[in-house]
């Protein structure tokens, strides 16, 4: 599918999202916490959970869509 790719973690990635984990996110957001931070991308998502996160960026759906962005983002 374009424009979709599957990064797969090893165990020391998921050993890392315990850093992650420990500003109050569970496993799986903060394994996509790292990994989009590892990969320097953004979380597009309506969950707030990850506005506190240090170096991640969190655009809602509705920005992203509305912005006009979509083609340079993509």
């Amino acid at each position: 599918m374009k424009g979709l790719s599957i990064y797969n973690t090893d165990l020391r990635d998921e050993i890392a999202v315990i850093d992650e984990m420990e500003v109050g996110l569970d496993f799986d957001d903060a394994l996509q916490s790292y990994v989009a931070k590892k990969l320097n991308l953004e979380i597009i998502s309506f969950d707030r959970h990850f506005d506190g996160v240090e170096g991640l960026t969190r655009p809602r759906p509705k920005d992203v869509l509305s912005s006009g962005e979509r083609n340079e983002r993509f």
